[in-house]
């Protein structure tokens, strides 16, 4: 006997589905889903907000973009120190 129903579609996912998000789990480590353009630059950004910003993800939590900006914020001064800025700028990037 053959199934002769297609599989669903396994293309390209809606944007509206697409959700980057950080998260430590509860051993301390970082790791998430980051969806962006790829290029050197975002990358190297990224990198950086993970290992400059990541301590303000707390043990299982999971945060996204727009949530970890606002710690960044809260925490530091994002419109006078350009690094903290260029590191805002970059996860509003991410879908």
């Amino acid at each position: 006997m053959t199934n002769n129903q297609t599989p669903p579609d396994q293309g390209a996912t809606p944007a509206a589905q697409v959700q980057s998000y950080l998260l430590r789990d509860h051993m301390g480590n970082i790791g998430g889903k980051l969806h962006f353009y790829a290029s050197n630059y975002m990358h190297e950004m990224l990198t950086y907000a993970i290992d400059a910003y990541g301590f303000l993800i707390g043990r299982n939590e999971r945060l996204s973009p727009a949530q970890f900006i606002e710690r960044i914020r809260r925490t530091y001064d994002c419109e006078g120190e350009p690094r903290n800025k260029a590191v805002v700028d970059a996860l509003a990037q991410l879908v």
